[in-house]
């Protein structure tokens, strides 16, 4: 899932509808699902640093911090140049 949302994040926060595709594709579904995504105004010189600057970030905005905190049994995070999708289930 967050293989393919990652590449969307960037569009998605250029066109000012974060999210949009997460909600588009999963808003039907079964099980509890959420995200955190961000992208960076600058390309970053690889996914993993996109990653640590990003979960930075996230920690520090208490929306996503809250998704951190929350009681979810898993979660896998992907990035894309300079952008990362983090989801959260329960399934």
């Amino acid at each position: 899932m967050t293989e393919e949302r990652a590449p969307e994040i960037w569009w998605e926060f250029v066109k000012k509808v974060p999210h949009k595709g997460f909600y588009e594709k999963y808003s039907d579904s079964v099980y509890a699902l959420a995200e955190n995504a961000a992208a960076l105004r600058t390309a970053a010189d690889d996914n993993e640093k996109a990653l640590l600057l990003l979960l930075l970030l996230w920690i520090d905005s208490p929306s996503h911090k809250k998704q951190l905190q929350a009681n979810w049994k898993y979660s896998c995070v992907s990035c894309s140049k300079s952008a990362c999708s983090q989801i959260f289930s329960n399934f």
